[in-house]
């Protein structure tokens, strides 16, 4: 969206759409203050910190096709983690260059595209022998 469609839609304009960023940002320094104390005493976890240390590799089992969409450069699933379970990894990402910069051998297989539209590989579709998991 360009600046002119953000302003458009937007309807404050100068110092009322300062005050609001303040505000904004008053909210989110307000919001560390109590959540940051919470994680580190462990009451509270990091969402995504805690989806790829604890959810992920529990989910994980040998030979397993999973599909890692939105990973990117930096894919959920480790490059020791599938090597050590023979995991079979697409990588689907709206960014081509992304993929292009996941570390070595993290991917399969790329797919260029949205999660909700992208045309997967044959090689990638769960079949009644095959597992199939989505990070």
């Amino acid at each position: 969206m360009s600046t002119a469609q953000q302003t458009a839609s937007f309807p404050l304009a100068g110092s009322a759409r300062l005050s609001l960023r303040a505000a904004l940002r008053i909210n989110e320094r307000l919001s560390d203050l109590i959540r940051l104390p919470l994680v580190r005493r462990g009451l509270r976890r990091c969402a995504l910190t805690d989806f790829s240390s604890r959810i992920v590799p529990n989910l994980l089992r040998p030979c397993l096709r999973v599909l890692d969409a939105g990973g990117g450069k930096r894919p959920r699933i480790s490059l020791e983690q599938k090597r050590m379970l023979g995991l079979h990894v697409t990588g689907l990402d709206l960014s081509a260059a992304e993929l292009e910069q996941a570390p070595e051998g993290s991917y399969d297989e790329h797919v260029v595209g949205d999660v909700a539209t992208a045309e997967l590989p044959a090689t990638t579709i769960s079949s009644s022998r095959r597992r199939y998991w989505s990070t």
